[in-house]
């Protein structure tokens, strides 16, 4: 007979028991729980500790309601809050630049993502999976029992309910919002309530209609706009945010508000507003009538939310009849606060008691109403800095004084944030751009950017923002400004006053630094009289002292290791004088018959590098605390943190290496009473702080995700000795290429949907094999190899000489087709008689990846030391570092581990493929897929990334295209491969 609940009569039964209670205890946990009970002894005499709920630890905030009323708003008394259009221009230095560039520390941009995480705990549930199964043994064992029938059962795996399209709106205040949407992304990937988190970048053509753009931070370069249906879900199981300030003209036009009715009507649909309530009468969504906005089930569209006008109490008590449903678009409005997003969340699962804030605009007024509202005549300073002290927040007045002291630039506004004012948000810093005190003019940009702009304050406002800010403030901001500024020189003044009294003729770089912060620092001294004043006009009349050379680092009294030192060297032990052999008789005959007579194997060795974290036992109990650390910081905890335990750190250190309690107690000494009862106490106080449960089970991997979202991973990189075959051909006019050997295997081509950045042109991930070896270049084709071949007789078209913007002979190609390459190779096989051509995609894939499964050869992320990308962004716990802007000689970071250079990175390189928009019927044998659909035959694939992209883009998986006759500026190369001799 079948039961109808499970027997307590042994652990599992009670952890089924409590589980179908609602209290998620495993077997492991219900023991511990039972062990300890057991040794606790009578506890009637300890009062029990009342815990707060976890969403509002702390101090009870009050959440203040504001209603806006459009009909009675006096837009003549409201400033309209945006960033400045451009004055002018500085091209030609016709402009002093303002700017400064320093390492700063950065402050963070959300200070409660662990609050923020919490908030978002309604929408952390689970469903059957529709596609995949699992064996179901209690209804399997069920049926032997009740059927004597013994076929096994199968049920849906359970899975994350939801999804996330994440769309940012690419404005000119796109940059004031960079790191919160960044700090925000990480928080939606890592909050563990979403299957998967995409990225999109939605711009506004010139005829005013959005545009959609995968990856937010990538701008479209020659891409094709993706169609809005790409966001939405069949099974209604994705949700589409929307992160916007809705300040741009596209919300003044009525085409945002079109764009968001048509998602709304197909999936949950929200807007994240970057700006807060108080300031929402100055954008935007001023145009549109406040709501309350719930739903009844779970996942409904936007469109189908239950709304009803945001009245006050007391014109709703006034009112003579019950305010009626309106018509229009309504979408919710959502910012990153604890309880605005915690209410959307409830709403979205369904839980008919929420309400969340809304905006419901009517599309009929955009059509006759203008766009955005027409520009005041320009304002005098003064007019300016009384507009802003009306409607800003303090902080931000603050915030915009000690601005007024120092450079206008984003690391000196983190700097100022985190050293002089740490409780100034990226909302404040947006105020202050967009609050009327600032003019933005452009600037001549790198070669191949789009144009610059640079803020400054408007004339006179910096004066009266100074004037206003006190002697101990101003002279805080220009010390805290001197101090980066030495360390970034190698000096060792401490204050504004050493530090201008240097002389730094003849030194451009000191110059960039110093010159801006001078110009801003006298004028301010001479306004604070006093000493000060004294100070300002000795500078202008003392001679200044050359400052003294930074001390010498020992480091440098040992050359650096260079990375193709050792290019075609041949290690020599004393032990075994013959280690390395000459070529034998096998791989010879092999090359032979590949290649054709005439080419000799080399056995070359190679320096090859892979990065990776630093997590052994030491530095990850050391990681532990310091997440607990951080975790205090960002609540504001007054009380120091507390300090991990011995006993605790043994516990740790023994789950890391994988011991059981009985053996962590055996080996420290510890009775195995002690061990659980601390271990007990240690899993309750890291679950209570990280907002998760944590048992023995499950600690090592879940305490190693937290270490990386919450603190700073160390990275070490171990560069290593391989070896490799190659045969290199004799080009002429002494120029050779080097052609390596990739031996025949098997791997899985495209991204896991686990892996950060991953688009959905990168899977479905499926197996494929290279049956054969085949000879990929060493490098990307050089400039030198380029002239070269470029010089040889014309097969169907004509080539540049010399086409690469950034000359250097051993620096590769660029500014070449698709077609150009194919003509360089048909030039270098008639001229060699052997098979030259572009690789596959897969041939491309497997030689980068080189046998590994991360995103990268080198290991999980990548540092700029290790190849040329925009390294100033970073991928994972990768460290910010140096961006070239441009591209470097070819074999000047450590190789894969096949011996292939500038894999990633440097120059993006073309394959034979025609662009496809997924792997869906892709070859698996690793030959090119030239069949093509729509208008792919316009479209051809390019891999690796360049000098100019973000590490994401840079990935052994991602994927790119151009138009074959497309000449793409100066990021585009290509290498060759060969794959037989000609017959």
């Amino acid at each position: 007979m079948r039961p109808g609940k499970p027997k307590v009569e042994d652990i599992d039964g009670l952890a089924t028991l409590l589980k179908e209670a609602g209290v998620d205890f495993g077997a492991e946990d219900v023991a511990d729980a039972l062990w300890l009970a057991g040794h606790m002894g009578d506890l009637s005499g300890i009062a029990p500790k009342q815990q707060s709920d976890s969403g509002n630890r702390g101090t009870q905030l009050d959440i203040r309601e504001e209603f806006v009323d459009d009909d009675t708003d006096d837009e003549s008394g409201r400033a309209q809050i945006s960033l400045p259009t451009r004055q002018g221009q500085g091209r030609g230095g016709s402009q002093s630049k303002s700017g400064i560039a320093i390492k700063a520390p950065a402050a963070p941009a959300l200070r409660i993502r662990l609050d923020l995480a919490r908030a978002l705990r309604p929408l952390r549930r689970q469903v059957p999976s529709p596609g995949q199964l699992e064996f179901d043994e209690a209804a399997t064992l069920d049926q032997i029992a009740d059927q004597q029938v013994w076929f096994p059962l199968l049920k849906p795996v359970q899975e994350r309910w939801l999804e996330v399209a994440l769309v940012v709106e690419a404005t000119a205040s796109l940059s004031l919002w960079h790191e919160t949407i960044g700090e925000f992304q990480t928080l939606l990937e890592r909050q563990g309530a979403f299957r998967r988190v995409t990225t999109w970048r939605l711009e506004t053509d010139a005829g005013g209609k959005p545009q959609l753009f995968p990856h937010w931070q990538r701008p479209p370069q020659r891409q094709n706009p993706r169609r809005p249906n790409h966001l939405w879900d069949a099974a209604g199981r994705r949700l589409i945010l929307l992160v916007s300030d809705c300040t741009s003209e596209a919300w003044y036009n009525g085409s945002m508000v079109r764009w968001l009715e048509k998602n709304g009507h197909q999936a949950p649909t929200a807007v994240v507003q970057l700006l807060p309530e108080r300031l929402w009468s100055q954008s935007a969504l001023a145009q549109g009538t406040s709501m309350r906005l719930s739903a009844l089930e779970p996942g409904t569209v936007s469109a189908k939310l239950t709304s009803r006008p945001r009245v006050p109490l007391l014109q709703q008590l006034l009112a003579l009849t019950e305010a009626q449903p309106m018509r229009g678009v309504t979408v919710p409005i959502v910012t990153l606060e604890v309880e605005p997003l915690k209410q959307w969340a409830r709403v979205v699962a369904g839980a008919g008691d929420s309400q969340t804030l809304g905006v419901q605009f009517d599309p009929a007024a955009f059509t006759t109403a203008e766009a955005s509202p027409p520009a005041p005549a320009t304002p005098s300073a003064a007019e300016r800095v009384q507009r802003f002290r009306t409607t800003a927040s303090l902080m931000a007045q603050r915030l915009a004084e000690l601005m007024a002291a120092a450079p206008v630039s984003p690391p000196i506004v983190d700097l100022i944030r985190q050293t002089l004012l740490r409780g100034a948000e990226p909302v404040h810093v947006a105020e202050v751009y967009m609050g009327g005190l600032m003019e933005a003019r452009e600037l001549e940009a790198a070669e191949g950017d789009s144009t610059a702009l640079e803020y400054d304050f408007a004339p006179g406002v910096r004066t009266i923002l100074t004037d206003a800010l006190s002697r101990t403030k101003t002279e805080s901001v220009l010390d805290a400004v001197s101090r980066y500024i030495s360390e970034r020189l190698g000096l060792n003044t401490r204050s504004f006053e050493a530090l201008l009294r240097f002389d730094f003729q003849g030194d451009p770089s000191a110059q960039d630094l110093v010159l801006p912060f001078a110009e801003i620092a006298i004028p301010t001294l001479q306004r604070m009289g006093g000493e000060y004043a004294e100070f300002a006009e000795q500078l202008g009349s003392t001679p200044k002292v050359t400052p003294p050379p930074p001390p010498p680092d020992p480091d440098d009294r040992y050359p650096l290791l260079q990375t193709y030192t050792f290019r075609e060297a041949t290690l020599v032990f004393e032990s075994q004088p013959d280690a390395l052999p000459e070529c034998d008789v096998t791989i010879e005959q092999q090359f032979i018959e590949a290649l054709g007579e005439g080419v000799r194997p080399e056995l070359v060795e190679f320096e090859t590098a892979s990065i990776g974290s630093r997590l052994p036992v030491v530095g990850f109990i050391d990681d532990v605390e310091t997440v607990l650390t951080e975790l205090d910081h960002l609540r504001g905890s007054q009380i120091p943190p507390q300090r991990l335990k011995s006993v605790q750190r043994t516990i740790l250190r023994g789950t890391w290496e994988g011991q059981s309690y009985d053996e962590i107690a055996g080996r420290n000494n510890y009775s195995g009473a002690t061990i659980r009862t601390m271990g007990y106490q240690l899993w309750q106080m890291l679950s209570e702080a990280l907002g998760e449960k944590i048992n023995k089970s499950n600690a090592r991997d879940v305490l190693t995700r937290w270490t990386k979202q919450t603190g700073e991973t160390e990275l070490t990189i171990r560069r290593s000795t391989r070896q490799a075959w190659q045969y290199v051909e004799n080009l002429g006019s002494g120029v050779e290429l080097a052609m390596v050997c990739i031996q025949a295997g098997s791997f899985t081509m495209g991204a896991p949907e686990g892996e950060e950045d991953r688009s959905d042109d990168e899977g479905p991930q499926h197996p494929v094999t290279i049956a054969e070896p085949f000879f990929m270049g060493k490098y990307p084709i050089t400039q030198a190899q380029w002239r070269v071949v470029a010089a040889m007789p014309q097969v169907e078209r004509e080539l540049d000489q010399d086409p690469a913007n950034f000359k250097r002979d051993n620096r590769p190609v660029a500014v070449v087709s698709w077609l150009d390459a194919v003509e360089f190779c048909a030039r270098l096989s008639q001229h060699t008689g052997r098979d030259y051509r572009l690789p596959t995609e897969a041939e491309w894939e497997y030689a980068c990846r080189a046998g590994t499964t991360t995103p990268f050869h080198f290991g999980a992320t990548i540092a700029s030391n290790l190849a040329n990308y925009r390294g100033t962004s970073t991928y994972g716990v990768g460290p910010a570092g140096e961006y070239r802007q441009q591209t470097t000689d070819v074999g000047s970071f450590p190789a894969n581990a096949f011996g292939l250079y500038d894999m990633h990175g440097n120059v993006l390189e073309w394959c034979q493929d025609w662009w496809h928009e997924s792997y869906e019927g892709a070859p698996a044998d690793g030959s090119a897929w030239l069949d093509h659909e729509d208008d792919a035959e316009e479209k051809r694939v390019l891999r690796g990334g360049s000098w100019s992209d973000d590490p994401a883009f840079c990935r052994s998986a991602d994927r790119n295209w151009g138009a074959p006759d497309d000449i793409i500026f100066d990021f585009v190369g290509f290498r060759v491969v060969c794959g037989g001799a000609r017959t």
